[in-house]
C-alpha cells in the first residue's frame, strides 16, 4: 500500500508517470524524474538512487536494486 501511495504522490508532483520494474523485489518502479527505483520485498521498502551525471540510468539502477532486494530476507 505505502509503495502505490508513493508512486500516486511521485506522479501528482512531478507530472510523470512511474514505469513499473520487474524483477526487484515483490513490486517496484522506476520514477525518471529523480531517478529512482523504490521496491518491496515482504516487509521492507528501499529505494535506490545514484548522484552524479556519470552513474545511474535505469538500467543501472534497476540492476543495484535487484542485487539489494535479493540480499534481503
Amino acid at each position: 500500500g505505502e509503495l502505490k501511495m508513493d508512486a500516486g504522490v511521485q506522479e501528482r508532483a512531478y507530472k510523470k508517470p512511474v514505469k513499473p520494474v520487474a524483477g526487484v523485489g515483490e513490486e517496484a518502479w522506476w520514477a525518471d524524474n529523480q531517478g529512482v527505483v523504490a521496491f518491496r520485498k515482504g516487509k521492507v521498502a528501499g529505494r535506490v538512487y545514484f548522484t552524479g551525471s556519470k552513474y545511474g540510468g535505469e538500467p543501472v539502477t534497476t540492476e543495484v536494486a535487484k542485487l539489494v532486494a535479493g540480499r534481503i530476507k
